[in-house]
C-alpha cells in the first residue's frame, strides 16, 4: 500500500522555490551591479554604456510615421564668415521668432565683430552659451545657459538633459514661462522631426521662423558630434533641439521605479522556477522549459517596447531578463547543493555495502 505524501511536502517545495528565487536574485544582482563595474569585463568605455531606453528609442525611431515639431527650427551657419552670420542673425530678428538660441563660440577677435554685436543685440529673446566671450559680454540683455551635454565623458551616450541653468532650459523658459518642467529628463530623440534650414534659406522661410524657437549653429561640425541612443554621431545643436522638444512635451516618459522592476523580475522568476521544478520528472520537461524561457524573454522585450511607445512607460527589462536567464542556473546550483549534502551519506552507504560484501565473501570461504 502506498504512503500518501506528507502535508509538509508542498510547504517544503514552496520554501525550496523561494530559496532558488533568492539565489537567482543574488546571481542577477552580481551580474548587473558588480561584474559590469569591473574593467576587465568592460575594456572599452562603450562596452557597458547601454541602457534599456536605448533599445526602446531605437525601435520607436523606426516608426513609419513620426510627429513634426512646430515649435523649433534649426538654422545652420556652416561655412559662413562672421559677417554672414551677422546678416543671418539680423534677418532672423526680422522674422519675429519667439526666442533665439545661438550655439556658437567665438574664440578670437575679428574686424566684423561690431556688426555681429549689433545683430545679436537686436534679438528680442536671445540665449547664448555661458561663456566670457567678449562678443556676448558686449551685448546687453542676453540670457546665458550651459551648452555642456549631460554625460560622464565625451565618449558616453547623451541620454539626459537638465532644466536649470542650461541652454535648452533657458530657451524653454522664454518660450513658455508657465510650463512645469522637471529638473532632469530623459531626452526623447525619436519624439519628433525638426525643420533644418541653412542661413541662406532664411528669406524663403520666414513663415517657419515666426513665433518659434530658432537655434543657430553648426550642423556639420565634426568636432561637435556626440553619440546618442539612435545616432552614432549627432550634432550638438540637434541634441539641444531634442532636449527642448522633450521639455515642451507634457506627455513625457514615466520611468518605473527600480524596486518595481525588481518586483516584476522576482515574480516572473519564481513562477518560472516553480513550474520548471513541478515538471522536472517528465522526460520532455527540460526541452519545454527552455522553450518557455526563451519565449518569456522575447515577450518581456515586446511588452517593454509596447509600453514605451503606447503608454509612455519606461520599464527596465534588463532585470527580468537576467533573472529569467539565471533561473535555470540557480535550479542546477540548488539541486547540486542538495546532492552534495547527500554525498557523505551515499559514500558511507557505499562503504557499508562494500564491507558487508567482503564479510560475506569471507564467510563463504
Amino acid at each position: 500500500m502506498s504512503v500518501p505524501d506528507s502535508p509538509s511536502d508542498p510547504l517544503k517545495k514552496l520554501l525550496s522555490d523561494i530559496g532558488i528565487t533568492i539565489l537567482a536574485f543574488a546571481l542577477s544582482w552580481l551580474l548587473i551591479y558588480d561584474i559590469t563595474q569591473i574593467s576587465y569585463f568592460a575594456p572599452l568605455e562603450k562596452a557597458s554604456d547601454f541602457e534599456t531606453t536605448d533599445f526602446y528609442q531605437i525601435v520607436d525611431d523606426r516608426r513609419s510615421v513620426r510627429p513634426y515639431s512646430d515649435d523649433i527650427v534649426v538654422v545652420g551657419i556652416d561655412d559662413l564668415s562672421r559677417d554672414e552670420i551677422a546678416d543671418a542673425i539680423y534677418m532672423i530678428s526680422l522674422c519675429s521668432p519667439a526666442a533665439v538660441g545661438i550655439d556658437i563660440l567665438f574664440g578670437y577677435q575679428q574686424p566684423d565683430d561690431q556688426k555681429l554685436v549689433e545683430a545679436i543685440s537686436a534679438l528680442p529673446n536671445a540665449v547664448v552659451p555661458d561663456t566670457s566671450s567678449y562678443i556676448y559680454s558686449s551685448c546687453p540683455g542676453l540670457h546665458q545657459g550651459s551648452i555642456l551635454l549631460e554625460a560622464p565623458s565625451h565618449r558616453h551616450t547623451i541620454r539626459h538633459c537638465k532644466k536649470e541653468d542650461t541652454f535648452a532650459g533657458e530657451l524653454v523658459a522664454l518660450y513658455n514661462p508657465h510650463l512645469n518642467v522637471p529638473e532632469n529628463m530623459l531626452i526623447e530623440y525619436s519624439a519628433c522631426e525638426f525643420d533644418v534650414i541653412h542661413a541662406s534659406e532664411i528669406p524663403d522661410a520666414t513663415d517657419i521662423i515666426d513665433g518659434r524657437i530658432v537655434l543657430v549653429g553648426a550642423v556639420r561640425d565634426i568636432s561637435d558630434l556626440h553619440p546618442t541612443p539612435v545616432h552614432d554621431a549627432l550634432p550638438g545643436i540637434m541634441i539641444h533641439a531634442a532636449s527642448i522638444a522633450t521639455m515642451l512635451n507634457e506627455n513625457r516618459i514615466t520611468t518605473i521605479p527600480e524596486w518595481l522592476d525588481w518586483t516584476l523580475a522576482i515574480i516572473l522568476c519564481f513562477a518560472f522556477i516553480a513550474t520548471a521544478r513541478s515538471l522536472k520528472e517528465r522526460d520532455w520537461a527540460d526541452c519545454l522549459m527552455r522553450i518557455v524561457q526563451i519565449a518569456l524573454l522575447l515577450i518581456i522585450i515586446v511588452i517593454g517596447c509596447w509600453c514605451y511607445s503606447r503608454y509612455r512607460l519606461n520599464i527596465n527589462f534588463t532585470r527580468p531578463l537576467i533573472m529569467l536567464a539565471t533561473a535555470a542556473v540557480a535550479v542546477d546550483l540548488w539541486e547540486g547543493g542538495i546532492a552534495l549534502k547527500k554525498l557523505p551519506a551515499k559514500i558511507k552507504s557505499w562503504f557499508g555495502k562494500k564491507k558487508t560484501s567482503e564479510n560475506h565473501q569471507q564467510e563463504t570461504q
